[in-house]
């Protein structure tokens, strides 16, 4: 999963941790090598949408919330348009 080519910002490691699973454990319920898990989080790979729907069922969480809700955010805040009656 790229957005333009670019790897995705995520919270896997943040909600892994809440969750108390290790990085070894994710990798072993989700049938990946632990380093795959640690370059998604850091963001030097992004994951196919069938690995990242195994990672959400595991952690019990939505697609959306691991990979997608901070760059929705971002998007919204790039693609606002400034209120014209500030400028007059």
């Amino acid at each position: 999963m790229t957005l333009g080519g670019e790897t995705m910002k995520n919270k896997l490691k943040e909600i892994r941790n809440s969750k108390n699973i290790s990085g070894y454990e994710l990798a072993r319920k989700v049938n990946v090598t632990h380093s795959l898990i640690y370059m998604i989080e850091n963001g030097t790979r992004n994951p196919s949408i069938k690995l990242a729907k195994k990672i959400a069922k595991v952690l019990n969480t939505s697609i959306d919330e691991i990979f997608f809700e901070e760059q929705s955010h971002e998007t919204l805040h790039h693609n606002t348009i400034p209120d014209q009656s500030e400028s007059a």
